[in-house]
């Protein structure tokens, strides 16, 4: 007998086959998280082989373990879930099921780590039967059926800091084991930064630029007989140049971590002429945060004849950029071993660039618009001809001393 299949149900077995493959995949992915890193070792699982395997750990995203729920019933743990150093959660590993419940946080940064964790199994050999967590602060969590007479299992805590979880769940908690870096980390180098396309300065080194203009003034020299006037347009504005990077790894590991962020500020150069455009400075840094004011100063003169008048205007380029970033995190642990990953960040700078000004000549000034006009004011005796006078005008037509 030969067996036939419709074009739909073809269709719902491939379909059913693309997803299984895609499963496979992405448990293939999360299980090979857990192969290999820098862990504290013996690692001892606890429990029988039944349910379905499981990794948790997000080590290679620059998190760290700060937190754990566990369900249990009298024979056996039910459930387990684990809160990560940036406050997100784990998947539920079993059920939120039993009449025992308990939980748990630390803060290994803070110097809260995990001082012990003890498991036992079920008596039967299939279950995990209980935990036992302690932290180096006192804290402690106990959860799970009556052990008395059964061996214990302590785990390798290693530096205490717990990366990860491990082991085989179904409805129950049916294996466990747990990942803890092996030595403390001494420092950590962020290197190897990639802009984004949207504000990758190497591709579009004029991305977020714009000129401003910080002084804006007509000048009309209104003196009746033949006179020609010096203006001076000077002044000075306080700006701040700032820059942060911010990525998960900057704030996870603690206080007592030196972390260098090998970095190049950003800046703006440029000429009026040819354009302003980002460029970096010639220092790297180690800051991932910084602020500077600076002083944008500018002064420009022009001579000025009776009945003619000019418009002076300063300026500026500010540069403001905001976006992701892809970097390379390498954790230098106390025992001298080195594991790197790859880690997301996001960058926000301002800059400003040095002032600039200039005047040009105009046909007449004009007292419709915003821009102030000065115009020079006649003094007898010799007195100074470069005194000025600000005027609200609301006439075109400017009297002639």
């Amino acid at each position: 007998m030969r067996l036939r299949l419709k074009p739909m149900a073809l269709a719902a077995l491939g379909c059913l086959l693309t997803l299984s493959a895609a499963f496979s995949s992405q448990l293939a992915t999360r299980q090979s998280a857990c192969d290999s890193g820098p862990w504290a070792r013996p690692i001892r699982p606890v429990g029988g082989m039944g349910g379905y395997p499981f990794c948790e750990t997000r080590w290679r995203d620059g998190l760290i373990m700060k937190g754990m729920e566990v369900w249990a019933d009298n024979g056996r743990v039910r459930g387990i879930e684990f809160t990560y150093s940036d406050g997100s959660i784990s998947t539920l590993y079993g059920e939120r099921g039993g009449e025992k419940r308990g939980r748990i946080d630390w803060n290994a940064a803070e110097g809260d780590a995990i001082n012990s964790i003890t498991l036992y199994g079920d008596g039967r050999g299939r279950r995990v039967g209980r935990i036992i967590v302690r932290t180096q602060s006192g804290k402690e969590l106990d959860v799970g059926k009556n052990t008395s007479g059964q061996d214990a299992f302590a785990m390798t805590v290693g530096s205490g800091v717990l990366v990860g979880a491990f082991g085989h769940s179904g409805a129950d908690i049916d294996n466990l084991g747990f990942l803890f870096l092996a030595s403390k980390i001494q420092k950590v180098d962020i290197s190897d930064l990639v802009l984004d396309s949207e504000i990758d300065i190497e591709k579009d080194n004029q991305v977020g630029i714009s000129v401003v203009t910080l002084d804006e003034v007509q000048y009309y020299n209104n003196h009746a007989t033949d006179d020609v006037t010096n203006f001076e347009f000077s002044n000075s504005h306080t700006r701040t140049n700032s820059y942060t990077y911010s990525q998960a790894t900057t704030d996870m590991w603690g206080l007592s971590v030196s972390v260098t962020l090998a970095i190049k500020p950003f800046g703006i150069g440029g000429e009026v002429e040819s354009g302003f455009q980002w460029e970096h400075t010639k220092t790297s840094t180690t800051q991932t945060t910084k602020s500077m004011e600076v002083t944008l100063q500018y002064k420009v003169s022009a001579d000025v004849k009776s009945g003619e008048t000019i418009l002076c205007k300063s300026q500026s380029a500010q540069g403001e950029v905001y976006g992701g970033y892809t970097s390379k995190v390498t954790l230098t642990f106390e025992d001298g071993t080195q594991w790197s990953y790859s880690e997301r960040g996001t960058v926000a700078a301002m800059s400003y660039s040095e002032a600039f000004a200039e005047c040009k000549r105009i046909d007449r000034p004009d007292t419709t618009g915003s821009v102030s006009v000065l115009f020079a004011v006649p003094v007898k005796d010799g007195g100074d001809l470069n005194t000025f006078a600000r005027v609200a005008l609301t006439h075109p037509d400017i009297p002639i001393a």
